[in-house]
């Protein structure tokens, strides 16, 4: 299990934290996003703790707890690759892990692999995802219908908070004036969960 979550709004990022911190204690990371570029200032083992403020700046927040063999700070999101970066919530199915044969215990990495070779085939992905992601200098967001992810404004959370809406699955929205709005792009869920997650 793990969380993602952020917000332009330093006092709102920190109550998201605490929210969203019993979702994982196992790693975090803090990453900051002035609308052109992103830093991540902070990758660590343990719970979430990050004390440094941008006003002005989307803050990103990810907390983890292991779903993956790899226990280390290289399986820390975000993953990056090729100068983008993803945060991923969610469970990659192991046969699915097995048919791409990435080489890597870490299923984020593995399904970000597969997002820059396939071109954002998500229909093929078998497995829970909400994911947040950055390339050339945009932030995009999509979940399926396996996982949740909620938004009000710009502020968003794996945990439902107060006065936010869950995003429609299966469809890419782009952070576009600190709100974030449905692009054209529309994928399927490749299987639907026997089950109802947590956070409606």
């Amino acid at each position: 299990m793990c969380s993602i979550f952020g917000s332009y709004y330093v006092g709102e990022f920190n109550e998201l934290a605490q929210l969203n911190s019993y979702r994982g204690q196992h790693s975090y990371s803090a990453a900051l996003y002035n609308g052109e570029s992103i830093e991540v200032v902070e990758k660590s083992l343990g719970e979430f703790k990050f004390n440094e403020i941008r006003h002005g700046e989307m803050h990103i927040g990810h907390v983890q707890s292991p779903t993956t063999s790899e226990k280390t700070i290289s399986s820390v999101h975000p993953s990056v690759l090729e100068e983008t970066l993803l945060w991923h919530n969610g469970i990659i199915k192991e046969e699915q892990l097995k048919k791409w044969n990435y080489h890597s215990n870490w299923d984020t990495a593995c399904l970000h692999r597969h997002i820059i070779d396939s071109m954002l085939k998500l229909s093929e992905v078998d497995g829970s995802f909400a994911c947040v992601y950055f390339k050339k200098g945009i932030l995009y967001m999509w979940r399926n219908d396996n996982c949740p992810m909620f938004v009000r404004g710009a502020s968003f959370s794996s945990v439902k908070f107060k006065g936010a809406d869950k995003i429609d699955a299966n469809v890419i929205y782009q952070l576009d004036d600190k709100e974030w709005v449905k692009t054209n792009n529309e994928f399927k869920t490749n299987k639907t969960f026997f089950w109802t997650p947590a956070d409606k």
